[in-house]
């Protein structure tokens, strides 16, 4: 209202001066007298309250805003109800969009807390986390249990509320993980019509289709899209250790309600070389060069020392193509401190042993990086990694080959999947002598005879001339997987029986006598090792091992294939997950080499142009399904799902419903966890291939070259010390 320049309200004109249209307006007055301050009334009647015309209109606005405000309200309750599967109507978005606001729906028992992904524990207890296990990703409802009603995570139909809705673009998931968490689900969606379709509403404005429906009853991820996202997303929220590589596990998924045995902790103690090449590959294929070059520019800094001549002699290699020297990788380093290039006893390290396998992996990393990328300096330092490798482990006996292990551990021993993963990357870089010979080996350690004819040994021979191979070890998954995709072996017949092999039913395991548990050093998870002579041993102590006192009364060897059902999930339904053993000597599926088996399917049909037996075509179904239940579960895939925790394992009771996780057979077992390399895996195989009618891409083959060429030229740009740091040449 205007004021004059005494600073009092002018008086607006009488009824008469305006139009008939107008309705009454209102004048201030200076406020003096008795008359309140801003009192309304009526123009030319100072000190008179002004009531008909204006009460009138304002009785009018009232009552309007009144009976609006009674329609919404009757329209925000009685449409969700009018719905009888009780999911978000179409025609009611903005209405639902206000409750959003307040973070609860008509409907709900109780309102919802923002941001928050609602979790439930293995002990039943809920649990709101931001570190969830469950990536936090939606779960559509199917109609499997007979009616339309939404199903809960304890598989019921409660009528549960839709949870948070997940941006595709956005994070789901956080460092560490909540124990058997779950997502409620959050629309209704039927698998029952077509099985493996996201049947999502595309009606909706605002909102990004689902990532994952239910297949079974189970959360599955719907497609080749949305599962690789939600393994994006693992990556970009997984811990790394102070040294800057991605944790091997993060949080607990829980160990089943069986007290002692089965708490597991959520403190991790490893961040391995193995799984963050294949990160480092995995990223590279997606074409996330910034997040793959992280991980390779740690791996640069711990080969290559600032000044070689404080490094023991023992532990560096100067024949190199960039003419440093260099130190090769450990095969873990710790999340406790940071390490340093050729230092394999401080604290810094999880597990001081430099293996051939972990470094060759390490090398592919470099390899396909630099050819997505063009970038030939890490094409040099995985020609480093190589030629370091060949001084080192080479063996000159008949067999061929190349050790698995190096300074400073003293052991001697031939492995076919360390030769193996040397024929990949020596096929990438042309190093074609150092190809045959890795080749040589791991095509003498097929079996013709014996309770595991028709695979390969693990190896284990040592490096002097002609010593025999160990039959009486138990047949790695990966010497037959691998060495399909990486050509190892060209002999046709030796890998489709060594294939069959793999993928037939396992045989019902046999319990093992207990292990000693007074002999901690041998527990599984501990930082001691067993060495050649069956003792355990760290730096200036030695015991007696436990692991001598085990019998021969394992699981039979032949057949790998198992089918594992997840009693510690606490979403809908009951997950039964198909997979293969992690040799033939272990128990429970291992989903690192399920997720292998699958690509070695389809390199299989790829490489011999023939078309998959029913038999194959069931087990990559069954692959590609339960890779996706658990990437829809977890928002990331476990190494196992079977209960129990180290102790539980060295009961040896494969019979228990928590068992202690999946065991390798070789004195180690995987708990649940979510595991860097079982979704690095996943990702490459569902990057191979997105479904059976689709083309197989081959360049996500970790062991294949990479379809653009190989940089040439010596470049040593990448090393650290061109930043402002003088090098030292290798002496």
């Amino acid at each position: 209202m205007p004021k004059d320049g005494r600073g009092m309200y002018i008086a607006m004109p009488p009824d008469s001066e305006r139009g008939l249209d107008e309705p009454p307006r209102p004048t201030r007055v200076p406020t003096r007298g008795n008359t309140k301050r801003g009192m309304v009334v009526e123009a030319g009647a100072v000190g008179e309250s002004r009531r008909p015309s204006t009460d009138k209109w304002r009785r009018f606005l009232c009552g309007s805003a009144v009976l609006a405000l009674a329609a919404l309200l009757i329209s925000a309750f009685v449409a969700p109800y009018g719905h009888v599967s009780r999911h978000r109507p179409q025609d009611a978005s903005s209405l639902w969009s206000i409750w959003d606001i307040f973070g609860w729906h008509p409907g709900q028992d109780k309102p919802k807390k923002p941001h928050g992904n609602h979790s439930t524990g293995h002990n039943g207890t809920n649990k709101s986390s931001k570190n969830s296990s469950s990536g936090g990703h939606d779960v559509k409802n199917d109609t499997e249990n007979g009616t339309n009603e939404p199903v809960t995570p304890t598989g019921s139909a409660e009528g549960e509320a839709e949870s948070e809705r997940q941006d595709q673009g956005g994070s789901s998931t956080n460092n560490g993980t909540a124990e058997g968490t779950t997502t409620k689900p959050s629309m209704t969606t039927s698998d029952s019509a077509n099985p493996d379709k996201d049947n999502s509403n595309h009606g909706e404005s605002g909102h990004s289709e689902s990532r994952t429906h239910l297949k079974n009853g189970v959360p599955i991820c719907s497609n080749q899209k949305a599962c690789l996202e939600i393994i994006d997303e693992m990556l970009e929220t997984h811990p790394r250790c102070p040294v800057g590589l991605l944790q091997t596990r993060a949080g607990s998924l829980g160990g089943g309600p069986c007290g002692d045995r089965c708490n597991i902790s959520e403190n991790h103690t490893r961040c391995d070389t193995y799984d963050n090449a294949l990160a480092a590959i995995y990223l590279t294929k997606r074409k996330k060069y910034a997040q793959a070059k992280n991980i390779l520019d740690v791996f640069i800094s711990l080969l290559y020392p600032y000044d070689p001549t404080i490094v023991d002699r023992i532990f560096k290699y100067t024949s190199t193509a960039s003419g440093r020297a260099i130190t090769l990788l450990a095969s873990a380093y710790s999340t406790q401190a940071k390490a340093y290039p050729g230092d394999y006893s401080g604290k810094g390290l999880a597990e001081d042993s430099v293996d051939t396998g972990n470094n060759a992996w390490a090398a592919l990393a470099f390899a396909h990086y630099a050819a997505h990328t063009e970038a030939p300096c890490y094409a040099t330092v995985a020609r480093d990694i190589v030629l370091a490798l060949n001084q080192s482990s080479r063996c000159t006996d008949s067999q061929g080959g190349f050790t698995g292990r190096m300074q400073p551990t003293t052991i001697n021993y031939r492995a076919t999947e360390h030769n193996i993963d040397l024929v990949g990357v020596a096929r990438m870089l042309n190093f074609e002598e150092v190809m045959n010979h890795a080749k040589l080996f791991t095509m003498r350690m097929y079996k013709h005879s014996g309770v595991n004819a028709d695979a390969y040994t693990m190896g284990a021979v040592t490096c002097f001339a002609d010593d025999l191979r160990d039959d009486e070890q138990p047949v790695p998954a990966d010497a037959i997987y691998w060495n399909l995709l990486a050509d190892a072996d060209d002999n046709f017949d030796h890998m489709r029986h060594a294939l069959e092999f793999a993928l037939s039913d396992s045989p019902q395991p046999v319990p093992l006598a207990p292990l000693d548990v007074s002999a901690a050093c041998c527990l599984p998870g501990s930082e001691w090792s067993c060495c050649a002579d069956n003792s355990c041993c760290s730096p200036g102590k030695r015991m007696p091992c436990c692991l001598k006192k085990l019998g021969n009364t394992g699981p039979p060897s032949r057949g790998l294939w198992e089918e594992d059902v997840d009693l510690v999930w606490r979403g809908p339904g009951l997950p039964r997950l198909n997979g293969t053993r992690f040799t033939s000597g272990g128990h429970g599926v291992q989903f690192e080499v399920t997720a292998g088996a699958g690509m070695a399917i389809l390199r299989y049909k790829q490489k011999y142009g023939k078309p998959l037996s029913d038999f194959f075509s069931r087990r990559l179904q069954s692959v590609r399904d339960s890779l996706r239940h658990l990437l829809g579960m977890y928002g990331g895939v476990p190494a196992s799902v079977l209960g129990g925790n180290f102790k539980a394992f060295a009961e040896r009771d494969f019979f228990a419903e928590f068992p202690g996780g999946s065991d390798t057979g070789i004195h180690f077992t995987y708990l649940r966890y979510r595991h860097i390399a079982s979704t690095m895996w996943t990702g490459l195989f569902l990057l191979y291939q997105e479904e059976d009618d689709q083309p197989i891409w081959e360049d996500a083959n970790p062991f294949m070259p990479p379809s653009k060429p190989m940089p040439t030229d010596v470049d040593r740009s990448c090393f650290p010390w061109l930043h402002g740091v003088t090098p030292v040449l290798a002496t």
